[in-house]
């Protein structure tokens, strides 16, 4: 069985840009893919868990809290 690798490093670099840039080739999928991006690019950029909880509203929180006690002292 001959494979098809290629030998020569011409086609060693052709065959590394095809793989390179097939990982950024957009597929238009119908429905709730939005955005015309792949599948993977939905899953890079989509919203991830937080272990440590809603960080930003404990902090947004705090901070009003901090600013409500100034304004309160000055009345």
């Amino acid at each position: 069985m001959a494979s098809k690798t290629p030998t020569s490093a011409t086609a060693l670099a052709e065959q590394n840009a095809e793989d390179i840039h097939e990982q950024y080739e957009k597929y238009l999928h119908a429905g709730s893919g939005g955005k015309q991006r792949s599948k993977v690019e939905v899953q890079l950029n989509s919203q991830h868990h937080d272990a440590s909880g809603d960080t930003r509203k404990i902090v947004q929180a705090m901070a009003n809290n901090e600013k409500n006690q100034k304004h309160e002292k000055k009345q």
